[in-house]
């Protein structure tokens, strides 16, 4: 019966560790308003400026909205709106799923009231840098 027992509790162990929640330790301070900022580099140019909302519904969780324009130089700036999706890969390392034409994965790192680094959407290629800087425009 012990022996029993014992399998029980290692499998309840397993699974239980199985289901751990992402570890990031504690997280920076990210929730409210942020001017955003972006340049396409590749395939061609473009630019995209607009107000960046966060929150965290986690520990380790980010949401929030993204609105703004992009300017592919031809005149006619596009607006958009797009929802935010993401969390926090260590206590300054932000990984956020944004969708604008196809998901723009963006990795940036949390210092003080900014946010900066790298995006890139798989489907189509594209790629650039981000920056953003907390309050609004």
């Amino acid at each position: 019966m012990m022996k029993l027992a014992s399998i029980i509790f290692l499998g309840t162990l397993l699974t239980a560790c199985g289901d751990a929640p992402l570890e990031c330790g504690a997280p920076a301070s990210i929730a409210g308003a942020w001017s955003y900022e972006a340049t396409q580099t590749a395939p061609s140019a473009a630019t995209l400026s607009g107000t960046l909302t966060l929150t965290r519904p986690g520990t380790c969780a980010v949401g929030g909205t993204v609105a703004g324009t992009i300017d592919t130089g031809d005149g006619s700036p596009e607006m958009f709106d797009a929802g935010v999706s993401g969390v926090f890969l260590d206590e300054t390392t932000v990984d956020l799923s944004i969708e604008i034409d196809g998901e723009r994965r963006h990795i940036g790192e949390v210092v003080a009231d900014t946010i900066s680094g790298t995006w890139a959407d798989g489907s189509s290629g594209a790629t650039g840098i981000f920056r953003a800087e907390r309050g609004t425009p």
